[in-house]
């Protein structure tokens, strides 16, 4: 009988203890100790995304206060429930894809619109999104 190597031992550990929204993987503490972490799963980061572009679409000829509300709650919202510990990299990823999917459907609103990036810069400077940030900690060895 073959014996099994330490990372397919790990791999199958990962696969054993795998939550549909927080698979868990291999990380680094800030002490540089091996730990394992949850980050969002791909698919449902792909899905969230999906779903903010649908809604920009479906919703460019509402007013920018009204897009800037809806979409601020949906970062919140995000935050809230994928904002765990060791997440950081996913949560900064959904904010940035938000905000340029947001800019690629409020360029499309009329015929002669240009919004460049610094115009559109200013305008979240004015209304900014919420920070994407880390709600529940967990503490790491």
């Amino acid at each position: 009988m073959k014996r099994e190597s330490h990372a397919q031992f790990c791999e199958r550990l990962a696969v054993k203890f795998r939550r549909p929204t927080h698979p868990h993987v291999w990380g680094q503490s800030k002490k540089g100790k091996n730990v394992v972490r949850q980050i969002t799963a791909k698919d449902r980061y792909a899905r969230a995304l999906a779903s903010v572009a649908e809604w920009c679409r479906l919703n460019l000829h509402r007013p920018f206060r009204e897009q800037h509300a809806h979409l601020s709650r949906v970062v919140r919202g995000h935050c809230a429930y994928y904002g765990i510990s060791g997440n950081n990299r996913r949560i900064r990823w959904y904010h940035r894809q938000v905000t340029r999917i947001w800019r690629k459907w409020l360029a499309r609103r009329g015929r002669h619109s240009k919004l460049s990036w610094p115009r559109f810069r200013a305008m979240l400077a004015r209304y900014p999104l919420p920070p994407a940030k880390i709600v529940h900690h967990y503490v790491v060895p």
